[in-house]
C-alpha cells in the first residue's frame, strides 16, 4: 500500500465497567509516512502528530472499538482478536490498538499470538457495526451491542 502509520497512546480512562469487560476512553496521536513502489527501507518524513479521541470495550467476549464518524455519530465496531486467520484491513490498526489499551503490549507484536496467549476465543467474523447514542451505552446494554 506504500504508506507506513504508527500510533501511540496519550491518555487512557477508565469509563466504567461490566460483567463483560472495561470501557477505556482513549487519545491516540497518528502518523504517517509514504514509500513510493514500496521501498520501506528507505526513511520517509514522517507526517501527522493529530489527535484522535476512541473507546475500546477490553472484553474477551466483546471486544470493540468505538468512534465518532465525521458527522459526529457514535459507531461501535467489533473487533475478533481470536481469528485464525488474523485482523484483515482496516481490523488490524484497531486490533493492535486494542491490545496496546487493553493489555498494554508493543503495538509490533502479532495479534494471532496475543489473542492466543490471553485465551480469546476463536471468532470467525465478528457482528456487524452499530450506531450509539454515547459511547457508554455500550456497557450499558450489552444484548443490544449483538445483532
Amino acid at each position: 500500500m506504500e504508506v507506513c502509520s504508527w500510533f501511540s497512546v496519550e491518555e487512557k480512562e477508565l469509563i466504567g465497567t461490566s460483567s463483560d469487560g472495561a470501557l477505556f476512553k482513549v487519545v491516540t496521536k497518528w502518523w504517517e509516512s509514504e514509500h513510493p513502489g514500496g521501498e520501506y527501507e528507505q526513511r520517509a518524513r514522517r507526517t501527522g502528530g493529530e489527535q484522535t479521541v476512541s473507546y475500546f470495550f477490553c472484553s474477551k467476549t466483546r471486544p470493540a472499538l468505538i468512534w465518532a464518524d465525521d458527522k459526529g455519530e457514535w459507531n461501535a465496531g467489533h473487533l475478533a482478536p481470536g481469528s485464525p486467520l488474523g485482523p484483515s484491513g482496516a481490523a488490524e490498526s484497531a486490533t493492535r490498538q486494542y491490545f496496546v489499551v487493553c493489555h498494554a503490549m508493543s503495538p509490533d507484536e502479532d495479534a494471532v499470538e496475543q489473542a492466543m496467549k490471553f485465551g480469546y476465543p476463536p471468532t470467525e467474523f465478528p457482528p456487524d457495526d452499530r450506531k450509539l447514542t454515547k459511547p457508554e451505552d455500550f456497557i450499558e446494554s450489552p444484548a443490544a451491542s449483538k445483532p
